[in-house]
């Protein structure tokens, strides 16, 4: 599990290049619900609530629901 979030993050990100429209929705999904649209993709595969932010402040990234 541990090398799966990494791995997920990298296809993620290398698959979608960031255009206006990309940021804009990012910009959008923040200020609703506090998570990038890739903290959702990844919290959906784990079943955990995971947020790249929290790995900033030394924190784990996923945390159980």
């Amino acid at each position: 599990m541990k090398i799966l979030i990494p791995i997920l993050f990298l296809i993620l990100t290398s698959c979608s290049t960031y255009t206006a429209a990309s940021l804009s929705t990012n910009i959008v999904t923040v200020a609703t619900t506090g998570k990038t649209n890739t903290d959702h993709v990844i919290s959906l595969f784990t079943q955990k609530d995971c947020k790249m932010f929290r790995v900033i402040k030394q924190r784990k990234m996923c945390i159980v629901k």
